[in-house]
């Protein structure tokens, strides 16, 4: 009986259990399948360091709150964004001079479902930002052996 490893599920003979005499040797089972398996998750690690998780977003107006840390903070809704992740965050040419007016701060935090930054006082106008996302978990498609 095969063992399968446990984060990518490649195949391992078994030697308390299987016949390394007489167990044919399968190049498709013995080693396509786990290379596959390996360059899907390498693959999948690449992506999700590229920056592949880059968007424009919106910083509004109306979302700003007083906070501990800085005057004021906003909350904003983004999809798909978790707490251990690093945001990456640039001001948009067209609102270098409201983020400049109102004192918004070079940090951002992640939270589960937002993004969140702060400033020395609310902005006049939303403010445009591209945020790119570092840290992010790649996923692996792993079933249980065959």
């Amino acid at each position: 009986m095969p063992k399968y490893t446990k984060c990518l599920t490649l195949y391992e003979f078994d030697y308390e259990t299987d016949n390394a005499k007489t167990t044919a040797f399968n190049v498709g089972r013995f080693l396509n399948d786990n290379w596959d398996k390996v360059d899907a998750a390498i693959l999948n690690i690449l992506e999700s360091a590229s920056g592949m998780n880059r968007s424009d977003i919106t910083i509004p107006v109306s979302s700003w709150i007083t906070d501990t840390v800085y005057p004021y903070h906003c909350d904003v809704p983004c999809a798909g964004v978790d707490a251990e992740m690093i945001p990456l965050l640039t001001i948009l040419p067209e609102s270098m001079a409201v983020a400049q007016d109102c004192g918004m701060a070079s940090c951002a935090q992640t939270l589960d479902g937002f993004l969140r930054v702060y400033a020395e006082t609310i902005p006049a106008e939303p403010i445009q930002v591209s945020l790119a996302l570092l840290g992010v978990k790649p996923t692996i498609d792993a079933e249980e052996g065959e």
